[in-house]
C-alpha cells in the first residue's frame, strides 16, 4: 500500500472510531490535525504545529471535557475531545482559534454534533480559509495551481519555526 492509499485508509478508520465515540458518549466531539500537505503527515513540524493544537483546545476546553484521547495514524496525530457543551458554542470558539492564533491556517478543527453530523463554517457564515502563502481564498490557489508543495511547506514550517518551544 502506499503512503497515500494508507492516508485515505487512515482518515477513514479515524472518521469510524469518531462516530463510535459519539454513538457511546452522545455528546458534542471534536477532532483537532494539522492541515499539512504532502504526504508525510508526521515529521517534526506537523507533529510541533500539532503539539500548539493539542495544548491550545485542551486549555480552552478544559472545563467542558469528558473525554480526551489522541490517536496517531498515517494521516498525522488526531486530538479528540467529547465536550459538555453545546455545538454551536465548540464551533464558534472552533473558529475563533482558527482565525486567531499564528498557526490557525493550519489548524483543522471539526467539530460534530451529538449525532454525528459536521458542523461547517459555511454553517455559520464564516468566510472560506486564507491561503498560507499568498493570502488570497486557498480555494482559488488550489483551482489555479499559484503555489507548488515547497513553497507551502516553507511558509508554514516557517510559521512553525517561530514558534516557541512548548
Amino acid at each position: 500500500m502506499n503512503s497515500i492509499d494508507r492516508i485515505l485508509s487512515d482518515r477513514e478508520k479515524r472518521f469510524e472510531d469518531l462516530m463510535d465515540l459519539i454513538h457511546y458518549h452522545k455528546k458534542t466531539l471534536i477532532c483537532g490535525r494539522i492541515n499539512y500537505p504532502g504526504s508525510d503527515k508526521n515529521n517534526y513540524y506537523a507533529l510541533k504545529a500539532f503539539k500548539y493544537l493539542e495544548k491550545l483546545l485542551d486549555n480552552t476546553f478544559t472545563k467542558k471535557i469528558s473525554y480526551k484521547g489522541t490517536r496517531q495514524g498515517y494521516d498525522g496525530p488526531s486530538f479528540i475531545l467529547i465536550l459538555d457543551e453545546e455545538d454551536h458554542i465548540i464551533k464558534e470558539k472552533a473558529m475563533e482559534l482558527e482565525h486567531e492564533h499564528v498557526l490557525g491556517r493550519v489548524f483543522d478543527i471539526d467539530v460534530y454534533t451529538k449525532e454525528g453530523m459536521p458542523l461547517s463554517r459555511l454553517d455559520k457564515n464564516a468566510s472560506p480559509r486564507s491561503c498560507v502563502v499568498c493570502g488570497d481564498l486557498v480555494y482559488n490557489c488550489m483551482i489555479m495551481k499559484k503555489h507548488d508543495l515547497h513553497e507551502v511547506l516553507d511558509s508554514i514550517n516557517g510559521l512553525i519555526e517561530d514558534l516557541p518551544h512548548i
